[in-house]
């Protein structure tokens, strides 16, 4: 779905079409994503700005969860209620739930991650002590003691290169060939040792993580409700919101240009605000509508600022610099929109006169 929205402070675009809602447009010179600007103007399109970016089925604003954890741990009690769409209350609420679960979550892991370290070094240890060789003690009952070791920490999905060795505790081979498994059982355990090491900063945000989701799944069937209201807006809300003033040629300087941008945006003539003799705007945007001699002259002078500020001609080549004829060369080649049209470098010929946006 794709709909644009006239009014005579602002042009406005409302899309679904990438599966989010998305509301841009042009105000006051400034373009993008104005949603803000427009709905200052506009209050009907408060709730179509509210869900910019989110999603066009469910209403769910974009990674929901991670960003309303990274505005709560930063205490950013705005940019979450903003984001959820929910009251200030709520989000000053949020943010001290998370803070406080942050500090007890970081304690309760330190914990954990401690009385695991202290049980990988235990099992390393217990290796280490299998492989002495005691009198009477056989290799295949190293290889058990091995085996069970190992089972007391991985499961049979874990580390399965290694499990696979132990087949029902059959074993024959050498001490070197035992040796090279309990190393490897070793650096295994060790990597896990080291992974445990983090584990206090991943309890922490999986604790964290898991609060945001609870209200994330809470707010789920408002945000739909949300979405489903912005496709009713969207549909009662008329393309043309311009309101007409009584205005007659003689209130402009230069009534027929005003005319000719009239004609070309297809809009009533009191919509349009003239800025200077060939300068105007309307619906949010500005433009130049010139005549041949104007607009060659306004091309001309871009192109001697272009020269000046650009192009960096050695001092001791300047002299032999023809900067007229430079700039009749650039004019035959260059469509003057290109160079005058800042805003899309289009050239638009309307009654006679040259129209081109600038913003």
């Amino acid at each position: 779905m794709k709909k644009t929205f006239y009014h005579n402070e602002f042009t406005a675009e409302f899309t679904d079409e990438r599966g989010y809602f998305s509301l841009t447009g042009t105000v006051k010179g400034s373009s993008g994503a104005v949603g803000k600007e427009i709905s200052n103007l506009d209050s009907r399109f408060d709730l179509v700005n509210d869900l910019h970016l989110s999603d066009c089925k469910t209403g769910e604003p974009m990674y929901s969860v991670e960003n309303a954890l990274y505005f709560a741990k930063k205490g950013d009690i705005s940019a979450l209620k903003n984001h959820l769409r929910i009251s200030k209350e709520k989000a000053n609420q949020i943010v001290k739930d998370i803070l406080f679960k942050e500090k007890q979550a970081e304690k309760e892991g330190k914990l954990i991650m401690k009385d695991e370290i202290n049980r990988i070094d235990c099992l390393i240890s217990q290796i280490k002590e299998s492989m002495q060789i005691k009198q009477g003690v056989q290799l295949k009952d190293i290889y058990k003691s091995l085996s069970k070791i190992y089972s007391l920490f991985y499961s049979t999905e874990q580390n399965q290169e290694i499990i696979n060795t132990f087949q029902k505790n059959k074993y024959s081979g050498s001490f070197q060939s035992l040796e090279n498994k309990a190393n490897l059982m070793t650096r295994s355990l060790e990597k896990s040792r080291i992974n445990y090491l983090k584990y206090p900063l991943m309890y922490t945000e999986a604790c964290l993580t898991y609060i945001i989701r609870k209200i994330v799944d809470e707010l789920k069937p408002i945000w739909k409700q949300e979405a489903e209201e912005v496709y009713k807006i969207i549909e009662e809300t008329p393309s043309d919101l311009t309101v007409k003033a009584d205005i007659s040629l003689n209130d402009f300087s230069e009534p027929e240009k005003a005319l000719a941008l009239a004609e070309f945006l297809k809009i009533d003539l009191s919509i349009i605000s003239e800025i200077s003799k060939d300068t105007f705007s309307a619906i949010g945007q500005e433009y130049y509508v010139l005549t041949a001699e104007e607009a060659e002259k306004k091309a001309g002078e871009y192109i001697n600022n272009y020269i000046d500020e650009c192009l960096k001609i050695p001092e001791d080549i300047l002299p032999y610099f023809d900067k007229a004829k430079y700039r009749q060369d650039m004019l035959k080649l260059e469509d003057k929109g290109n160079l005058i049209a800042s805003y899309d470098g289009k050239e638009i010929q309307q009654k006679g006169y040259f129209i081109y946006r600038i913003n």
